[in-house]
């Protein structure tokens, strides 16, 4: 008997881009976590490369963001304080307070919509 190995990151993480004046913008939904968060850091070294002034990861389309995403979060942070982009995190309440508990939301640009990045 054979088994079958099942790739459930592409159903779990989809990701939409999206290119704007100055900004790369990256809209995630689904879920982050162990089994997606390897697109999603795919998705954003992809990105901050790409990237000429400000990179938008905008997380409002997710319904769950595990530890592996946020540390994904901070590792781009600091890809992008050394290549001079501006990274910005939008999220929906549930994960802004995530970020507050653990303390990650004093280093990350966090915003409530896409509308504040350009406040």
């Amino acid at each position: 008997m054979s088994e079958q190995v099942i790739d459930l990151s592409e159903t779990l993480l989809t990701v939409q881009r999206e290119s704007r004046d100055d900004a790369l913008v990256l809209r995630f939904e689904g879920q982050v976590d162990i089994l997606s968060a390897p697109k999603m850091r795919t998705e954003l070294d992809a990105a901050i490369t790409e990237a000429d002034e400000t990179l938008v990861a905008d997380l409002t389309g997710l319904t769950f963001l595990g530890s592996v995403g946020i540390a994904e979060l901070m590792r781009v942070q600091q890809q992008s304080d050394a290549g001079n982009i501006h990274f910005v995190v939008v999220a929906p309440q549930f994960i802004r307070r995530l970020l507050d508990l653990t303390g990650v939301s004093s280093t990350l640009d966090v915003r409530a919509t896409e509308g504040d990045v350009r406040a």
